[in-house]
């Protein structure tokens, strides 16, 4: 996917020499970069693009611009802008995403592509960053790109930061869970209103013209702050415009439209002519308005119209690009149409003809609407209307045919299928199956059959996700013989079809018989993607009917999804294969492949696949009774499928959680848990969730000793699975139903349910449906063996009942935290778990500073006074911006929850267990100080010694630094003469003398270390060392200080060169 067209979407405006500064917005602004979103709001006339580009100028941090069209409220067209925005400023960003975008497999599942994008933000964009959203209101209607905005907002990694600029509030974000966490700010049209110094300092600065102070209060009082028409008015058009701007009554739209006519009014001939006509296009460069007017000039109009500020701006690209303020080019239509409806109409004609050249379809169909040219406009659609709905560009596609007129629609039976097949798509299949009805009326009275039995297809599409199988299958098969040898596609996408509603039917043969015959017509034509697809289809109808050829089918299917690295493919087959282990008893094996599944649907960004696999894991855990871990992971599938409100898994997660608190004892809690899935069930209308959520209440009936009801609740329950063909669930239910009735001492029926359970256990070989509850099932399982029933059936659960302990949910061991180790003294260094943090880990020198400079400060930083500590040289709101990108930064090289900000400071979270050099060092020297014995104080002395492997931070220059770095060195040095003192007392001369050498080297000007290293040195019998060390102190103070030596250090020089006896002692 290369990037879209219209650039001009994603280049961050220009700073016009116009553009008044507003300090006190631009501020709040920075000083809130560190919320997750911004909001920046008030209607047209404002300044809030105005206000975004001049803060984007001034920042430090990197900003991804898109500036929102109409068009944006596609979903695909939306993705491929943002991903390009972001690409602008990180070109190595978006690979994996734009691989989903081109993938037919997985270019519609918006959540896919937003888990992914959110993934590779991660991944690979290393900073904090800035996302601008301008004019959000011309999208605020499209509910996929709200969702999509949404799902962003609650999955954005720490450095991105979102900015929405709108004209009205966007209602339709949930904007609840960010206010709670104080993650959400925002300008609304009291802040953005200009003040009456603001007014002075714009008309000063565009009109060299000095407003009083009551003519300004004035023109803020009585515009309300809203002058888009003093920041877009040129000089020679300021008399006369302030009296009419303040008299003038209203909505600022109809003010703006006033200020428009008059300005466009007091215009030359010939360039209200020519921004009439180039504002046909949305995107202007000289090249394009020179090719559609047939004019020379259009560089030099561009240019004028830029220095006369008239509603243009202009775009940073090394190609000039313009566009006109929204506002002004709607103006310009309307005035052009209202004035000289054929040159409209033949301008959007030309334009198309020239994006016809320029092969940009879009451009061509937008043109011819604009132009309501609908008879060229819908053979345009036609052409592209397949290709378009297969880039998953459904909201475009829709646009542009319901902007065709009924009646020309309905002659391109081509458009009434593609608007049909959205409509499914998203849900309306009583409006799809309305189209596909009008289509196949159409090709019927054409007696194009093909065209019929493909629209068929579309129609029995719809019906089965209606749930109405029985006649989707009868439209397939009515459809097959209309279908040429050309269509084999189709017949094979209407084989699969057939089967995977026989299978919904339970009739598991015929699914089977029909998924086959699609895998041989799909490996006919070597559609390898289609083929995986049907391999995993008859992996799951073999492994239900029993059949030993399942897993060689889930192994075919995994063959390609690795060979084509898809991640969604590659979950959805583990995820089955490790059902299909489970279900053999190979709960290693499937706990195994259930990881690797997790691992693809993360990697993949589908949360409902994700949480798909939780909630297998959570049934490997529950049968193997490790009851925390299986409420871990039914609880993250519940809560990430009520996420995404995926309610089949809403309801399996209520369930499966019920079921694990039964086990566990706490019988009150499955209640409220199974009841709760029961009611989402209902609202489903699902047979087949309703008959899981009443077993598991039956089941849980008999757990209170209440057989009756239990009896009552799974005889329902067996009716509705056994409908829906769920062999599985329903042996299930068979032998919890043989349980009750064998509790109330009714042998004759449980026998009887005890039978069924046993003859589907056998035809599906498995028995796994029966361990998890082996325990509690074991009285009545040995019944079944005194009475022969299904005798050798019931070993392997018996012997897992014996294994199983008893139903407590013991504690699990916390995980184990992170081993940070942190070296202050010498060159700063840190490791986590014994792995350095490397340069490139903490991607800037001012990052590992702020960590020591808070470690430093462990009663925690206000934010003012790291920024004037650490940042002080740049701009105060500037600071703001790089100190938050920097403490992201932070926290990515470390830990998330290493830095915290609470009761007003910033600090390093103490629950972080630190391995500090210059703690231990601290430490030991106070031990030292309280010891009871020599022995202990010298052993103490090492320690710390043995700590000092340099200075402090040796490789920070920093002012801040530097009293530490004295303090430390002091206390070093003081260390060295206390055990050089202490070991010279105990007479070891030798290791008093190196420490003695070991302080000289580090303060060469100490005349009473001279001293004791003398002393020393006599006692060690070395006389004449004794004599070097006094030349080498008189030698060092004369030569650097112009000093002799103390009269002490002098006389003890002499008593040695005497030779004094009681020197030695």
């Amino acid at each position: 996917m290369d990037s879209p067209p219209a650039v001009t979407k994603i280049l961050r405006p220009g700073k016009r020499n116009t553009l008044l500064s507003r300090p006190r917005l631009v501020n709040f602004l920075h000083e809130n970069i560190e919320r997750k979103l911004l909001l920046v709001s008030a209607a047209a006339g404002y300044g809030k693009t105005s206000l975004l580009i001049d803060f984007a100028h001034e920042t430090a941090l990197p900003v991804c611009w898109y500036a929102l069209d109409a068009s944006d409220g596609d979903p695909k067209i939306f993705f491929e802008y943002l991903v390009a925005a972001l690409r602008r400023q990180f070109p190595d960003f978006g690979a994996r995403t734009r691989g989903l975008l081109e993938n037919p497999a997985t270019q519609r599942d918006a959540e896919v592509i937003v888990g992914t994008l959110v993934t590779e933000i991660y991944e690979t964009i290393p900073t904090f960053f800035i996302l601008v959203l301008d004019d959000f209101h011309l999208i605020e209607e499209s509910e996929p790109v709200n969702q999509i905005v949404d799902t962003l907002l609650r999955l954005l990694p720490e450095n991105a930061h979102l900015i929405i600029a709108s004209r009205t509030l966007p209602a339709k974000l949930t904007l609840t869970r960010l206010v709670a966490r104080q993650e959400v700010a925002g300008l609304g049209v009291n802040d953005l209103r200009f003040t009456a110094e603001e007014i002075r300092a714009l008309v000063l600065q565009n009109f060299q013209t000095a407003l009083t102070e009551p003519h300004a209060r004035e023109l803020a009082e009585h515009s309300e702050g809203w002058i888009t028409g003093i920041l877009l008015t040129t000089h020679s058009l300021w008399r006369g415009l302030f009296r009419d701007l303040v008299r003038l009554q209203g909505q600022p739209t109809n003010v703006f439209n006033y200020l428009m006519d008059e300005v466009f009014a007091q215009q030359p001939p010939a360039l209200q002519k020519f921004l009439l006509e180039s504002a046909t296009l949305d995107q202007l460069s000289p090249a394009l308005c020179a090719e559609l007017l047939e004019t020379r000039d259009a560089a030099e109009m561009l240019i004028a119209l830029e220095q006369k500020n008239l509603f243009i701006t202009r775009l940073d690209e090394e190609e000039t690009w313009y566009r006109y303020h929204h506002l002004f080019q709607e103006f310009l239509w309307a005035r052009l149409r209202e004035t000289d409806a054929d040159r409209w109409r033949a301008l959007h004609q030309r334009a198309a003809a020239m994006f016809r050249a320029r092969n940009a379809p879009d451009q061509v169909i937008a043109h011819l609407l604009r132009a309501n040219l609908f008879d060229q406009a819908a053979p345009a659609i036609e052409q592209i209307a397949q290709a378009t709905f297969a880039a998953g560009r459904w909201t475009t596609l829709a646009k542009w045919i319901d902007a065709l007129p009924r009646q020309v629609v309905e002659q391109y039976p081509g458009l009434l299928i593609s608007r049909g097949m959205i409509w499914a798509d998203t849900g309306h299949s009583d409006h799809a199956l309305q189209m596909f009805s009008s289509a196949l009326m159409i090709y019927e009275r054409a007696g194009d059959r093909g065209g019929a039995g493909r629209t068929l297809i579309k129609q029995a599409a719809c019906r089965r996700s209606q749930g109405a199988y029985h006649e989707a299958i009868a439209m397939l098969e009515l459809a097959l013989p209309m279908l040429g040898d050309a269509a084999r596609r189709d017949i094979a996408d209407a084989r699969r079809m057939i089967g995977i509603s026989y299978g919904m039917l339970g009739e598991w043969d015929k699914c089977a018989r029909e998924l086959s015959s699609a895998l041989e017509l799909f490996t006919a034509l070597d559609d390898d993607a289609a083929i995986a697809l049907v391999h995993q289809d008859l992996g799951v109808a073999y492994r239900t009917l029993g059949n030993p050829n399942a897993p060689q089918h889930f192994a075919r299917a995994l063959d390609f999804w690795r060979r084509a690295d898809n991640p969604l493919g590659l979950a959805n087959t583990l995820n089955s294969i490790g059902v299909s282990q489970h279900r053999r008893g190979q709960s290693a094996q499937a706990i195994e492949t259930l990881n690797e599944a997790r691992a693809h649907a993360h990697r993949s960004g589908q949360l409902r696949v994700e949480a798909l696999v939780l909630a297998s894991l959570g049934d490997v855990y529950r049968d193997q009774a490790d009851y925390a871990a299986a409420q871990d992971a039914y609880q993250t599938a519940f809560d990430t499928a009520r996420q995404i409100n995926e309610g089949f898994l809403i309801t399996y997660g209520l369930n499966a959680l019920g079921e694990t608190f039964r086990l566990t004892g706490d019988l009150d809690m499955a209640e409220r848990l199974i009841h709760q899935a029961i009611e989402q069930a209902e609202s489903h209308r699902s047979s087949y969730e309703l008959g899981l959520t009443i077993t598991a209440l039956g089941i849980l009936c008999n757990a209170q000793s209440n057989p009756e009801t239990a009896t009552e609740h799974l005889t329902r329950a067996v009716e509705l699975l056994e409908r829906g063909g769920a062999q599985r669930d329903s042996a299930r239910a068979h032998l919890h139903l043989a349980h009750a009735r064998w509790l109330q001492r009714e042998y004759r029926e449980a026998g009887a349910h005890l039978k069924t359970a046993v003859d589907i256990g056998v035809r599906l070989s498995e028995d796994q449906f029966i361990v998890g509850d082996s325990k509690q099932l074991a009285p009545l399982i040995e019944y079944a063996r005194a009475k022969k029933i299904g005798d050798g059936y019931w070993a392997r659960a018996l012997n897992q009942a014996h294994a199983l302990p008893l139903a407590v949910a013991e504690p699990r061991a916390a995980p184990a935290k992170p081993r940070v180790s942190v070296r202050g003294f010498g060159t700063g260094q840190i490791s986590i778990d014994d792995k350095p943090v490397t340069k490139s880990d903490w991607e800037s020198a001012a990052t590992k500073e702020l960590f020591f400079f808070l470690l430093a400060h462990p009663e925690g930083q206000r934010k003012d006074q790291l920024l004037e500590e650490l940042w002080g040289a740049l701009p105060a709101a500037k600071a703001n911006g790089v100190f938050h990108s920097t403490a992201w930064r932070l926290r990515r090289a470390l830990l998330p929850d290493c830095l915290i900000y609470a009761d007003g400071v910033y600090c390093i979270n103490d629950a972080v267990e630190l391995d500090f050099d210059i703690a231990h060092f601290e430490a030991a020297v106070r031990q030292a100080e309280r010891a009871a014995n020599d022995a202990e104080r010298a052993d103490a002395y090492r320690r710390a010694l043995a700590l000092y492997q340099g200075d402090y931070l040796e490789d920070c220059g920093s002012a801040w630094c530097v009293p530490i770095r004295s303090a430390l060195a002091k206390n070093y040095l003081n260390t060295l003469l206390a055990l050089a003192d202490l070991v010279a007392q105990q007479q070891a001369f030798a290791e008093a003398i190196t420490l003695y050498q070991r302080i000289l080297a580090q303060d060469n000007y100490r005349e009473d270390v001279y001293r004791a290293l003398m002393h020393a040195q006599v006692r060690a019998g070395d006389r004449s060392g004794a004599l070097a060390t006094y030349q080498q102190c008189a030698q060092i103070l004369q030569s650097e200080l112009y000093l002799a030596p103390s009269a002490e250090t002098q006389i003890l020089f002499e008593r040695i060169l005497a030779d004094d006896p009681a020197l030695a002692h």
